[in-house]
């Protein structure tokens, strides 16, 4: 699953390109990314905020699963 596909057209209305965009796992652990750094109390590496996001990525996406009935 991708966030922010974007597909071109030439004036005949043909593809010209696709760009399928970013995974969506990606988009969502940038997000909780953004949370943690929004918050100016946060004390923890970097690589354990990347470690956070990505966990918490993957529930999302299990989430969606089961949301979506698949």
């Amino acid at each position: 699953m991708s966030a922010f596909p974007t597909i071109s057209f030439d004036s005949l209305g043909q593809i010209t390109s696709f760009d399928g965009g970013m995974k969506l796992r990606d988009y969502f652990a940038g997000q909780v990314i953004v949370g943690f750094l929004a918050n100016n109390k946060t004390d923890y590496s970097s690589n354990l905020i990347v470690k956070l996001a990505y966990e918490m990525a993957d529930e999302m996406m299990k989430a969606r699963e089961i949301t979506n009935g698949k």
